[in-house]
This record gives C-alpha cells, sequence and structure tokens, in this order.
C-alpha cells in the first residue's frame, strides 16, 4: 500500500515575508521553521509521504506538477494573519468551488488543529464552523488557485492573528505548533503509525564477545 503524499507550501517568500509576529518574526520565517519540523514529526512518527515546498524555489506550476504526479492526498498553505487585538481564533480557507469532500475534510482539521492547540474556531456562525470559503480575487484565492485540483483536497491555514501578544498568539509561538499541526493531519486522514521494530539481542554472543575483549585487555574490565 503506497504512503499518502501531503504537501505542505510556506506563504509569502524570502523577499515578501508577510505579517509581522508579537514577537518580531515574520509570517514567512515562522511557517518555514514550524512547517519543517511539523513535516519531520509526520515522516518520522506515520506511514505517509510529507514535503514542504517554498515558492521562491518552486513557481505553483511546478508544486501542482508534482502533486498530480504523486496523487497528492492534501495540499496545506502555511500562514498567520495581522489584524487588532480583539482578533482571535483559527480558520481554513478552502475555494468555493471545493467538493463538498473537502468541505467536510476541512471542517474536521479545524476541529483537530482547534481542540489540539485550545484556540476556537473563527466562523461558528451560521454553518461555517471554522471554514472561510472564498470565491475569485478573494483574500488567499491566488493560494488555493495555484495547486487547486492538483491535490485532492486544497486549504489555507489561518492558525490566529498573530501580530498582537494574546493567548492565542502565545499559543501559537509557545513552540508547539508543529505538533498542532502534524497530530491535526494525523488524525484528520488517520494516519497510520510506524511500526517500532524490535530486534532480540543475542545475550550469550554478547557476553562471548565481551569475555574475548577482556582477554585481550589483560587485567582492564569491559563496563556496559
Amino acid at each position: 500500500m503506497s504512503r499518502p503524499f501531503i504537501g505542505f507550501i510556506v506563504g509569502h517568500d524570502y523577499k515578501s515575508k508577510g505579517a509581522i509576529s508579537f514577537t518580531g518574526v515574520s509570517e514567512y520565517d515562522f511557517n518555514l521553521d514550524q512547517g519543517s519540523q511539523a513535516v519531520d514529526i509526520l515522516r518520522d512518527r506515520y506511514n505517509c509521504e510529507p514535503a514542504i515546498f517554498t515558492k521562491y524555489k518552486h513557481d505553483y506550476r511546478e508544486i501542482a506538477e508534482l502533486y498530480m504526479a504523486k496523487g497528492c492526498l492534501a495540499s496545506f498553505e502555511l500562514h498567520f494573519n495581522s489584524y487588532t487585538k480583539v482578533a482571535r481564533g483559527l480558520e481554513i480557507l478552502i475555494r468555493d468551488t471545493s467538493s463538498v469532500e473537502t468541505w467536510k475534510v476541512a471542517d474536521v482539521f479545524s476541529d483537530h488543529l482547534s481542540e489540539i492547540s485550545g484556540i476556537k474556531e473563527r466562523h461558528i456562525m451560521p454553518t461555517h464552523d471554522g471554514i472561510l470559503p472564498i470565491g475569485r480575487k478573494r483574500r488567499g484565492d491566488v493560494c488555493l488557485a495555484g495547486v487547486f485540483g492538483a491535490a485532492k483536497h486544497t486549504m489555507l491555514v489561518e492558525p490566529s492573528f498573530c501580530n498582537t501578544d494574546n493567548p492565542d498568539s502565545r499559543k501559537i509561538f509557545s513552540g508547539s505548533y508543529p505538533i498542532f499541526l502534524a497530530e491535526s493531519v494525523a488524525k484528520t486522514f488517520e494516519l497510520e503509525e510506524k511500526k517500532v521494530v524490535s530486534v532480540p539481542i543475542d545475550i550469550s554472543s554478547l557476553a562471548s564477545r565481551i569475555d574475548k575483549i577482556e582477554q585481550r585487555l589483560g587485567s582492564a574490565r569491559v563496563i556496559i
């Protein structure tokens, strides 16, 4: 059984780095670091093939071509937003032409991310439940349109409004965001955990080797 391919795209680029957090770190630098860690967690713990892309190294056309070649299950473009102290919560953006299945998957992902991070979803009323569907020429549509259709599910992640020092921002910048992301993805797609294979140790063989080493060393002892 092939491993599901999951892509992460870092929002913005090294020239135009996006919003600046209350810690002084840019949206681009933060998501490059945190997204890379999330990819490492997924690769090490789960039976999947994750990858992270920056748009100054790979444009959307190249990423989309790779997605199609790999049969990409899901693409997440990583952002955070800049607003006012009263703006809180996380949101997941999808295109308004997304399939019903993608809407459901985004809803499940948003629920997991909210539960794991402790940050409430935005757009609860009337039926969005943490999801913001966007049309053409709306904020975020260029990002989603770039790989739309190349991955089975395409969404944009904005965990909170991080330019001000508030409880939500502190949770995102606590160092745990890669775990929030990775675990939410794993739960959403019910990724299988990698099995730890234990190799039995032949104690008698090891004891024999130690005995031979001790004989060569004379009076010295080998301590293990």
